[in-house]
């Protein structure tokens, strides 16, 4: 399937400086994979696309990459990463994830994983009701602030120099002045 994949990719792509140590990275990845997991595992749904409304106004949208079926009848979310596993793992994702996946297929989930391929570690966090509700009351919290917000300043920088939208910007003589002396 990588080798299909990877062939499906635009002849530009694969041309691109560092390409190829990509597609080793990628071969080494699902080798090591394969040696540490379960291959006949068999999970609930994989890649589902998943919308649903987490209050009035707010839209929780995402692709998740796996969910499996715990012996119990919960559910557990997995999302793939392809580095190693950091010195600190930020949750708030799975959380989020587990909220979808409740509102969406009625289901509890109760363990969310980042799997992490890049050395094979798996982290995993057990979630209990109160996580999830707590995780949904921050979402609803930083929903309502991100409303309130009025004023919007620039972070200018390299991602300006090909904005589609540099024409109208108020401050696109300050960004070509910028792209000049900086190079970008």
């Amino acid at each position: 399937m990588l080798a299909e994949g990877w062939e499906a990719l635009s002849p530009r792509y694969r041309r691109m400086p560092g390409a190829g140590d990509l597609r080793e990275a990628a071969v080494r990845q699902l080798e090591d994979f394969a040696r540490s997991h379960d291959l006949r595992a068999q999970p609930f749904m994989v890649e589902p696309y998943f919308q649903v409304e987490a209050g009035p106004g707010v839209t929780l949208m995402g692709r998740l990459d796996r969910i499996d079926e715990e012996p119990g009848g919960s559910l557990h979310v997995i999302d793939y990463k392809t580095s190693a596993e950091p010195q600190e793992v930020d949750a708030g994702q799975l959380r989020l994830y587990a909220i979808m996946v409740e509102a969406k297929l009625g289901r509890s989930v109760s363990r969310a994983s980042f799997w992490y391929l890049g050395d094979g570690q798996v982290w995993t966090l057990e979630l209990s009701e109160e996580d999830k509700r707590q995780a949904c009351a921050e979402l609803l919290a930083a929903a309502k602030a991100m409303t309130n917000v009025a004023v919007f300043p620039p972070t200018m920088g390299r991602h300006c120099a090909h904005c589609p939208y540099l024409y109208a910007c108020e401050f696109r003589e300050e960004i070509q002045r910028r792209r000049g002396e900086e190079g970008w």
